[in-house]
């Protein structure tokens, strides 16, 4: 049986990496690895690899010593520990993040569209992802639009070259006729000045 990438689902070849967290297995384009980065690798750094998903998980840092803000005006009749918690300490956020927006209207328009459902394989994955792996992404479905496009232009070139070639000649037979049609003129017209 084959292992397959958590990341993708593909059957994983020769070049894989497992996270020592959770002891999935990652092909080099979903842990976001060229093939030379992996072979620069050396054992202990292969086997102390996090995949992304592990990553985010672990704790940015410690922050325990931020600044609380002072307590403004409350009520007289409300005790800061009557609230049950301190909510002077939490900053909310009224704009939602903008790689967020960007991601669902991808995974959305993914969703609706069946023609570029190589897109749905990467929607979940999109929250988790680097600039550098969604430059991949990108440059992969690119590649996959030009050589499309390629193919397109290059039929085309063909047929107006068909077409092209079918009217050359069509006019080289045209222009024979004529020239018969002169010399045999030509012809007729000194014979008539030599009589």
């Amino acid at each position: 049986m084959t292992k397959g990438c958590a990341g993708c689902s593909a059957n994983l070849r020769k070049e894989y990496l497992v996270c020592r967290k959770c002891n999935d297995f990652y092909d080099l384009m979903c842990a976001n690895l060229t093939l030379n980065k992996f072979n620069s690798m050396n054992k202990d750094s292969k086997n102390a690899w996090i995949c992304h998903a592990c990553r985010c998980k672990i704790p940015k840092g410690d922050n325990t010593n931020t600044p609380i803000r002072n307590i403004v005006s409350q009520p007289s009749n409300i005790s800061p520990s009557s609230s049950g918690s301190d909510q002077s300490n939490i900053t909310m956020r009224n704009k939602s993040r903008q790689g967020t927006s960007v991601i669902n209207q991808i995974s959305e328009s993914s969703s609706q569209n069946t023609s570029h459902s190589h897109l749905d394989k990467h929607a979940s994955l999109m929250n988790n992802l680097s600039k550098e792996e969604i430059r991949g992404i990108v440059r992969d479905e690119l590649s996959i639009v030009f050589s499309h496009l390629e193919a397109s232009l290059l039929k085309n070139m063909e047929t107006k070259n068909n077409e092209l070639i079918e009217r050359v000649e069509q006019l080289t037979t045209s222009l024979n006729f004529f020239e018969e049609k002169y010399e045999k003129i030509r012809a007729d017209t000194q014979k008539k000045m030599n009589c």
